[in-house]
């Protein structure tokens, strides 16, 4: 892991370590105690400003005392409030059965059979008329993609959408194109989904979204099955998509892309919510983390080492926040002399 040209060649998931470059000699870390032993003894991380959310936007999603119970007495969500504003980004996180994909339904207009207050858009989802109407308002990327495709070849699914909203023939082409280009899929546009690999098909259905140009976009564990360099691609895709306008929703277990891309986590845990505030303020909570069961990147498990041992005055969240933090210290330090 600490040959990260090879990993980089091949796309390969590597420990947030070996990407930093600083300490005494070119070899890369791959532990935090090795890291922590390379760095040079009067090293001192420079403090950085960290990303906040949003709060300015207008309202796009209002939830207030969401209740929701499966037919077997489950209960799924509750009393859940929260509102999502235009132009967030935000990490919708959890374990498994916390309620995450449950919620996402329900905003989705897939789910009606709730109790409290959801409006997506100012539409009040318990009518039936403005469920009906929300994939024009927010598109949803199923977790396993299987659930989502239905077409014989990969153009017909994405275009399947803009043909229900009457989208013109000439809007369609560009569209179809635009967005399997986007996704890397061009080249499988006379393809038959069925013959595509997992993470092929959770490309599709993300393409196929996206195509609609929805208000809000939700997506369920967007990289699974996508190697390293396509899962960045994807929530880069998205975090474009987001400085273009659009609200973004992610599901996910992957705190590093939560921490590196998504300023907004609102943590669930066994239906209600835990946590709803900045992903920094998050990752230095180690109570909610324990209470969730979530794990914290490594890097920022790193940089807490870092502040116990008077190398950093904060925690940091990514390798690029490290490395920038390091070189701004060497400046200083050049500076001075």
């Amino acid at each position: 892991y600490s040959n990260i040209d090879l990993i980089d060649k091949y796309n390969i998931y590597a420990p947030e370590i070996a990407e930093l470059n600083c300490g005494r000699d070119s070899k890369r870390c791959t532990t935090i105690e090795g890291f922590i032993k390379s760095i040079p003894q009067d090293a001192k991380f420079v403090k950085l400003p960290h990303v906040v959310p949003d709060e300015s936007g207008t309202p796009l999603v209002e939830v207030k005392d969401l209740k929701f119970a499966y037919e077997d007495g489950t209960q799924a969500l509750n009393g859940l409030s929260f509102e999502v504003k235009q132009n967030e980004l935000v990490a919708l996180i959890g374990q498994n059965g916390s309620g995450k994909s449950t919620l996402s339904k329900i905003l989705s207009g897939i789910e009606g059979n709730f109790r409290g207050t959801v409006k997506v858009a100012d539409l009040d989802l318990h009518d039936v008329k403005n469920r009906r109407n929300m994939p024009r308002h927010v598109g949803y990327v199923f977790q396993n993609p299987d659930h989502q495709i239905f077409n014989r070849n990969v153009y017909a699914e994405v275009a399947y959408g803009l043909k229900n909203m009457g989208v013109t023939q000439s809007v369609i082409e560009e569209r179809v194109n635009t967005v399997l280009k986007s996704v890397n899929l061009i080249d499988k546009i006379k393809e038959d989904p069925l013959f595509l690999g997992r993470g092929q098909k959770r490309r599709l259905g993300v393409a196929s979204v996206l195509a609609m140009h929805p208000e809000i976009i939700i997506v369920d564990e967007p990289t699974t099955g996508q190697d390293y360099k396509m899962s960045k691609e994807i929530m880069q895709l998205l975090k474009k998509l987001n400085e273009d306008g659009t609200t973004i929703i992610v599901i996910t277990h992957d705190m590093r892309l939560v921490a590196e891309f998504c300023p907004r986590s609102i943590v669930m845990n066994q239906g209600k919510i835990v946590y709803d505030g900045s992903t920094f303020d998050l990752f230095k909570n180690d109570k909610v983390l324990e209470t969730a069961s979530l794990r914290a990147p490594q890097i920022v498990r790193l940089s807490k080492e870092m502040v116990k041992v008077g190398i950093s005055d904060d925690i940091m969240l990514t390798s690029e926040d490290v490395n920038r933090a390091y070189g701004k210290w060497i400046v200083i330090q050049n500076n001075d002399k």
